[in-house]
């Protein structure tokens, strides 16, 4: 090897080292342009620090061009906003609040009334009066400050034990079960106009812990007290869930008038993992995310972080990981498409063209062109430009011969949408 070639690649590899390149654009149209003409928000959270990581360019870039709502990771909580009694520090939740609004964003607070992240003022205080006024003053001048800034609040944070009976936690000692209820009164006092949430794991599925909560709900209802919707983290391993029982327990919740928030999801898999492992992660978000589309009360699916390296899961179960959208360099998984792909088949059941499903050159039309390169595609030329994404257009999970044909008859108008079954 000659010795300029060796001074370029040395420059290359220097460059590598020195400088934050850009992640390569996922292929197919982005999560939120999808998820928005189903009247969805798609969402991430974000660390305190996200302005000041080292790679704090990508993130902003890829988390402003895919979401459309934010949740803070700990900047809201209140050991973070309210450390000592009447001392406030908005500063890293304000950034974040100016950042989603910068591009469009709404934001989701949380969390207030946790058995966790409580700052020492508050869990030393014993007597139920002065609890319930040191809850009711965080929340007015929280909720005050973050007033028209918010969509919505977790105020009431992993109160139950997987029995479905409550948690014990210095808010039920102190105060006693109305903890909850009063906790929600404040809020709706606080800021009328936002949404209040009650936010837990493991109650996507219906099991003693959901029974236990949805109890909750609906006799927090028959009581007059204020609450829109319930919040299924859905933290999942590689085993998945049963989908059929989460639709089922959807709606339920649903018929209580609840608003569903899926709000923190992630799929871990092993550490030493699998290209088998990655498509199985994928199956497992596609199957959450149809059920969700499918379901009216269903508003928002939010994962809980962008990229694996900055997810919490690995610091508390080693053995596993990896259980996001995109990987540590932000290119986008399996996972990320199977996202794509469920969203995109979602607007196509009833949605007449030009929705981007069919489009598969990306130049805002379907035509006859559209159909020949889904032809080339599945008899193997790959041809350049071509959208994958977009040639599904039955969402069958195949892109084959019917698929170009379905295109061809709409370009002659034969059809005039695409449509699927389940």
């Amino acid at each position: 090897m000659n010795k300029v070639k060796k001074g370029v690649i040395s420059c290359l590899l220097m460059g590598l080292l020195l400088c934050q390149l850009p992640a390569a654009e996922p292929e197919g149209d982005r999560l939120k342009d999808l998820a928005e003409p189903l009247g969805l928000f798609i969402g991430f959270s974000a660390p305190t620090n996200f302005y000041s990581m080292s790679d704090t360019i990508v993130y902003q870039e890829v988390a402003a061009s895919e979401f459309n709502i934010v949740t803070p990771e700990n900047a809201m909580k209140l050991d973070a906003i309210c450390p000592t009694q009447n001392n406030y520090n908005f500063g890293p939740s304000d950034r974040l609040v100016q950042f989603a609004r910068a591009h469009g964003m709404q934001v989701h607070g949380h969390t207030l009334i946790w058995y966790s992240a409580q700052p020492n003022w508050l869990v030393n205080i014993h007597s139920r009066d002065q609890l319930l006024s040191a809850m009711n003053n965080v929340i007015d001048v929280i909720l005050g400050h973050f007033a028209g800034q918010i969509l919505l609040w977790d105020v009431v944070n992993e109160a139950f034990n997987e029995n479905g009976s409550y948690r014990s936690n210095f808010w039920l000692n102190v105060i006693g079960e109305d903890y909850i209820d009063h906790a929600f009164q404040y809020c709706r006092q606080a800021d009328p106009a936002v949404k209040l949430i009650y936010n837990d794991y493991n109650i996507a599925e219906i099991n003693q812990k959901s029974d236990g909560v949805y109890n909750m709900i609906e006799s927090m209802i028959f009581r007059g007290i204020p609450i829109d919707g319930i919040g299924f983290q859905m933290h999942i391993t590689d085993a998945g869930i049963d989908y059929q029982n989460f639709a089922d327990n959807m709606a339920r919740f649903a018929a209580l008038g609840l608003e569903i928030y899926i709000t923190e999801m992630d799929v871990r898999i092993p550490i030493i993992y699998t290209e088998s492992d990655l498509n199985n992660q994928a199956e497992i978000y596609r199957q959450v995310i149809e059920r969700c589309v499918d379901q009216p009360a269903c508003k928002a699916i939010q994962f809980w972080g962008i990229p694996d390296k900055y997810s919490w899961i690995t610091s508390v179960f080693p053995e596993s990981g990896f259980p996001l959208l995109f990987d540590d360099d932000y290119n986008a998984k399996p996972a990320y498409y199977a996202v794509q792909q469920a969203l995109a088949c979602a607007g196509s059941v009833s949605t007449p063209v030009p929705r981007k499903l069919g489009d598969v050159n990306g130049d805002d039309t379907i035509n006859i062109i559209d159909a020949l390169l889904t032809a080339q595609f599945y008899v193997g030329l790959n041809p350049d430009g071509f959208i994958a994404s977009r040639a599904d257009v039955n969402c069958d999970g195949n892109i084959d011969i019917l698929d170009a044909l379905l295109i061809a008859r709409h370009f002659v108008g034969l059809i005039d949408s695409f449509s699927y079954e389940h």
